[in-house]
C-alpha cells in the first residue's frame, strides 16, 4: 500500500476542487475590494498606473501574508481548502508572493475571470495553476488533511472541518 501524501490527495480530485478555488476566488476578490476601497484615500489623487499598483500590492499583500502563514485566505478558509507544501507545511513568505503575482494574471476578474488558472489546474496532474508549478504548492480540501493526514503542520492549523460545500455525510459512512 502507497503512503498518501500532499501530491497524491492533490491528484485525486476531480471538478469539485475548482469549485472550491472558484468560490474562494469570488471571495477573496470581495475582501481585497473592500481592503482597497478602504485605502482608497491614500491614493486618490493619484494616477491611474498609481492606483493599479496599490491594487496590486493589496492584492498580493493580502494572499501571500494569510496563505504564507496559516495555507489559506479567507475564501480558501470559508471553501474549506487549504495551500500546502509536498512536505504539509503552509507555503511559506516566498511561495505565497510566487502564487500571489502569478494570480494577478491567472485569477484576475478583469483578464479573463480565472479561465487561464482554471484551465491549467484542470489538465494539470495535480490540479494545480500556474503560480501553484512555480511555487512548488498544492491546493488540498482541509477535510482530507485532517482525515488522512492528521500529523502534518498544515492539518494542524485550525480550520473548518466542514462548510456549506461540503456533501452531507451519509450515516453508512459516518462510521469509518
Amino acid at each position: 500500500m502507497r503512503e498518501i501524501s500532499i501530491p497524491m490527495l492533490a491528484s485525486s480530485y476531480r471538478s469539485g476542487l475548482m469549485v472550491r478555488r472558484c468560490f474562494a476566488a469570488v471571495v477573496d476578490f470581495v475582501v481585497v475590494f473592500l481592503f482597497a476601497a478602504l485605502a482608497s484615500p491614500l491614493y486618490l489623487d493619484r494616477g491611474a498606473a498609481a492606483i493599479a499598483l496599490g491594487i496590486a500590492l493589496i492584492w498580493i499583500g493580502y494572499h501571500a501574508l494569510l496563505e504564507a502563514t496559516l495555507g489559506a485566505t479567507v475564501g480558501k478558509w470559508l471553501a474549506g481548502i487549504r495551500v500546502a507544501t509536498a512536505a504539509g507545511d503552509p507555503p511559506g513568505f516566498r511561495r505565497a508572493v510566487v502564487r500571489s503575482a502569478l494570480r494577478l494574471v491567472e485569477v484576475n476578474p478583469v483578464l479573463l475571470a480565472g479561465v487561464p488558472a482554471g484551465l491549467v489546474a484542470e489538465r494539470s496532474e495535480f490540479k494545480q495553476r500556474l503560480g501553484d508549478q512555480l511555487a512548488g504548492t498544492f491546493v488540498v480540501k482541509y477535510r482530507d488533511l485532517s482525515h488522512t493526514l492528521p500529523w502534518l503542520r498544515i492539518s494542524k492549523l485550525p480550520g473548518p472541518h466542514a462548510n456549506f460545500l461540503e456533501r452531507p455525510v451519509s450515516a453508512s459512512r459516518a462510521a469509518f
